[in-house]
């Protein structure tokens, strides 16, 4: 989101097709994201989304604000990542 340059860094491009909807798929790629997102320690991640706010917001996703990006309303939204436990 290039008028958010302090933000960093973004999951973006997050894309299901409604024929595949309601089989957790959105859900198991954004974990897949967040692994590699602690694997980098990234603390803190964000996101825009037009449509899927109540969906970010059950995996855990804090809503910031709301703002036209683009000509479009979307939320703007950011998670604490859980850093990988150090080994025993």
């Amino acid at each position: 989101m290039d008028t958010k340059p302090d933000l960093a860094p973004w999951l973006a491009a997050v894309y299901v097709k409604e024929a595949f909807w309601h089989q957790r798929i959105a859900s198991e790629l954004i974990s897949r994201c967040e692994d590699e997102a602690i694997r980098f320690n990234a603390n803190v991640w964000y996101l825009y989304t037009e449509f899927a706010s109540m969906l970010y917001e059950k995996l855990g996703w804090r809503h910031m604000e709301r703002c036209a990006y683009r000509r479009v309303a979307v939320d703007v939204m950011c998670k604490q990542i859980r850093p990988l436990s150090p080994p025993r």
